[in-house]
């Protein structure tokens, strides 16, 4: 696998990450206008529930991506650190391929759900904002999870065959 395809791939995600984390910061803004806005009598923002109960979402799927392809997530390697290297590294492959088969199927309900949420014509309670689209945002980052993870095995299944060093994690 070419390292500019995992650094490209990584910067994408990066990328992802940060909208998220914008986003994030523009809901905490609004959220805390809205508190003090409650407490000083001034005009309120409404269906802001409604809206952040949906861009929530997003936020939080727009980290995965990131959060897989720097392998940022709980693993407990102890086990593997105790095994000659080359079992190391094939723990790494198995843990790796679980992490993979898990957001797959993650991403295949979260599809059903958008096409569920789009069929049922469900929206927001209080601005009747249609849900569908914003579950398919999150679908979409959700399933950015998929080829990152394909890409770190490709790089442990490298290490394995000793034509790289282990990934940095």
């Amino acid at each position: 696998m070419p390292a500019f395809l995992f650094s490209s791939f990584a910067r994408l995600t990066d990328r992802l990450a940060l909208l998220g984390f914008s986003g994030l910061c523009v809901a905490a803004t609004l959220t805390t206008y809205e508190g003090a806005a409650r407490y000083l009598g001034w005009p309120r923002l409404p269906g802001l529930t409604d809206i952040l109960s949906l861009v929530m979402a997003v936020i939080i799927a727009s980290s995965f991506p990131s959060g897989l392809i720097i392998q940022s997530n709980v693993t407990i390697r102890f086990l593997g650190k105790a095994l000659p290297r080359s079992g190391y590294r094939l723990l790494e492959i198995f843990g790796n391929t679980v992490t993979l088969v898990f957001f797959t199927l993650v991403t295949w309900q979260f599809l059903l759900f958008v096409i569920d949420q789009h069929g049922r014509g469900a929206s927001t309670r209080t601005i009747e904002v249609p849900v569908a689209p914003a579950w398919l945002l999150v679908t979409l980052v959700l399933a950015v999870t998929v080829p990152a993870q394909i890409l770190v095995i490709a790089r442990w299944v490298q290490a394995f065959r000793g034509k790289a060093e282990d990934p940095e994690h």
